[in-house]
C-alpha cells in the first residue's frame, strides 16, 4: 500500500502517528478496516493483511481485464431482459490499501462503455466520486457519456488541496 502514496504523504502520516496515543491509533484502525462496504465480515489488522494479500498480484491491467470479462458476460443477459446496467465509480477514486482503481476517470468510463457497445452497458454518474479528482471535467464527461449515464448520483463533496475530500452540506 505504501506505493500508493508519495514520500511526502508518507512522511506526513509518520509525523501524525508519532503524536497519537495507542488508543487513538486503535480507533482509527478500527474505523478503517473493521467493517468494509459490501460485506458483513469484520477485520482486524492481521485478517485485513491476509485479505489484501489475495490481491497482491492484481494490478490495474488485470483488474481491468476482469471487469471486461464480467461486462462481456453480464451485458448480453441484461439486453435479453431489457435491463440497463450501470457501474458506480470507485469511491474513493484513487488507490486504497494498495488496491488499483479502474472506474475513476473519463478514460475508465470510455473503456467500460467501449468494451461492450450496448445501451445496456452504462454508467452511474456519481458527482462525488468523479468530482473529487481534479483531472475529471464533469461537464465534458456528461457531454461525452450522456446517453450511457443510466443513473445520476448527486453528491456534494469538498476536495481539499491535498486530495482528501469530505461530504459537504447540501444546502451551503
Amino acid at each position: 500500500a505504501e506505493a500508493s502514496y508519495s514520500p511526502v504523504r508518507l512522511q506526513e502520516a509518520e509525523a501524525r502517528i508519532k503524536i497519537l496515543s495507542a488508543e487513538d491509533i486503535d480507533r482509527i484502525e478500527r474505523n478503517l478496516i473493521a467493517g468494509l462496504p459490501a460485506t458483513e465480515r469484520t477485520y482486524n489488522r492481521e485478517t485485513m493483511r491476509l485479505a489484501l494479500a489475495d490481491y497482491a498480484a492484481i494490478g490495474p491491467a488485470e483488474l481491468r481485464a476482469n471487469l471486461a470479462w464480467f461486462l462481456k458476460e453480464i451485458i448480453p443477459a441484461a439486453e435479453e431482459v431489457g435491463a440497463r446496467m450501470c457501474i458506480h465509480p470507485d469511491d474513493p477514486p484513487f488507490s486504497l490499501y494498495g488496491l488499483p482503481r479502474v472506474v475513476s476517470t473519463a478514460d475508465d468510463a470510455r473503456f467500460i462503455v467501449g468494451t461492450v457497445d450496448s445501451p445496456s452497458n452504462g454508467l452511474t454518474f456519481c458527482t462525488g466520486s468523479y468530482g473529487v479528482r481534479a483531472d475529471n471535467d464533469l461537464i465534458a464527461m456528461i457531454e461525452e457519456f450522456g446517453p450511457r449515464i443510466h443513473f445520476a448520483h448527486l453528491r456534494n463533496v469538498t476536495r481539499e488541496a491535498d486530495g482528501s475530500f469530505f461530504e459537504a452540506e447540501h444546502l451551503e
